[in-house]
């Protein structure tokens, strides 16, 4: 009979949150504490899960209130990977990181380092992979119904409120692109050889947008839209996948929730029914698909859905479109 994995949450802020309600409603998890930046924060969610909660990232002070770890979800922002994935590791501890694996290159290879210098195991949290719309598109491909990919079209676009999150403190190729640049590698079971790309305003204005030309190692082309060019707003199609074949295409309308609200002044908005959304009390949606992936994994040793070389691959990716950028030209992940 298998026993609860005890599970810790570093990095409580939005995401993290929402990792912690669901490895507290899965049966076959145990949420065993909380790491948070502020202490109004650790506050709060005190009174939300009975389990040690301690603000300011403070990992020796996790260490000292938790003990039985079995795993560790990290939630902490991009640019604040590295120390508590060595926290983790060190003691022996599954991690999932949150994507992307990491700002930069030269921190996700160190990531990659520590793991496995010491045998471990970490997958990231490419939620897209397990939105069933995604799996749905990949299946499709699988079974030849599109035949060759040649061309795939993706669009992700957000707002400047929350470029603001970002800008500044991570370069932009490593913060929307990562999950489109999984999807395609995904479906089509090919690397990208090299990239190309441009921005509107210089890739870190507060208005901007990256837009990305990738060629994969199976000869398909990519092509992906990245816009924060706008004030928050509903923006109908902000988000979609394409795939052109020499049989057929699929398109994911992935901006579609399935619910639009009106109100008095005409302004539409959409909740969430994809991602995460509440039923009957319980969180259902992608994010409850890869917690449980990688409950089932701390919980069984089977592989997870997503490697850490998955991640890596990506990371990869998002450097050489940052130095496409840099350069003005095409860069090639070909030795």
């Amino acid at each position: 009979m298998l026993t609860a994995s005890r599970i810790a949450v570093i990095g409580a802020g939005r995401m993290g949150e929402i990792y912690a309600r669901l490895v507290d409603q899965h049966p076959l998890a145990e949420l065993a504490g909380l790491v948070c930046h502020t202490e109004p924060s650790a506050e709060r969610l005190r009174g939300l899960f009975p389990v040690p909660v301690v603000s300011g990232g403070d990992l020796a002070a996790l260490s000292a209130a938790v003990t039985g770890l079995d795993a560790v979800i990290v939630a902490t922002p991009e640019w604040a990977h590295l120390e508590p994935v060595r926290w983790a590791v060190e003691r022996g501890l599954p991690v999932l990181l949150e994507k992307p694996m990491a700002g930069n290159l030269t921190e996700a290879l160190k990531i990659a380092g520590l793991v496995e210098a010491a045998s471990g195991l970490l997958t990231l949290c490419h939620i897209v992979r397990f939105d069933p719309r995604y799996a749905a598109l990949r299946q499709i491909i699988a079974m030849g119904n599109v035949g060759a990919v040649r061309q795939m079209y993706a669009r992700r676009n957000a707002d400047q409120v929350a470029a603001a999150r970002i800008l500044g403190k991570c370069d932009p190729a490593f913060w929307l692109t990562p999950h489109d640049i999984d999807i395609m590698r995904w479906i089509t079971g090919a690397e990208v050889v090299s990239v190309t790309a441009q921005t509107i305003a210089g890739g870190s204005a507060a208005s901007d947008g990256l837009f990305t030309d990738l060629r994969f190692s199976n000869g398909a082309v990519g092509r992906i839209e990245n816009s924060w060019a706008t004030p928050p707003a509903h923006h109908s199609r902000n988000c979609l996948f394409d795939v052109q074949g020499d049989a057929g295409s699929v398109e994911v309308e992935a901006w579609s929730q399935g619910v639009v609200l009106r109100g008095s002044d005409d302004r539409a908005t959409s909740p969430n029914t994809t991602e995460v959304c509440e039923v009957n009390g319980r969180l259902v949606g992608a994010c409850a698909n890869m917690i449980d992936d990688f409950v089932q994994v701390t919980a069984t040793g089977r592989n997870p859905a997503v490697s850490m070389q998955d991640g890596l691959a990506t990371i990869r990716v998002a450097d050489a479109i940052s130095r496409a950028l840099t350069s003005g030209g095409s860069v090639s992940l070909v030795d």
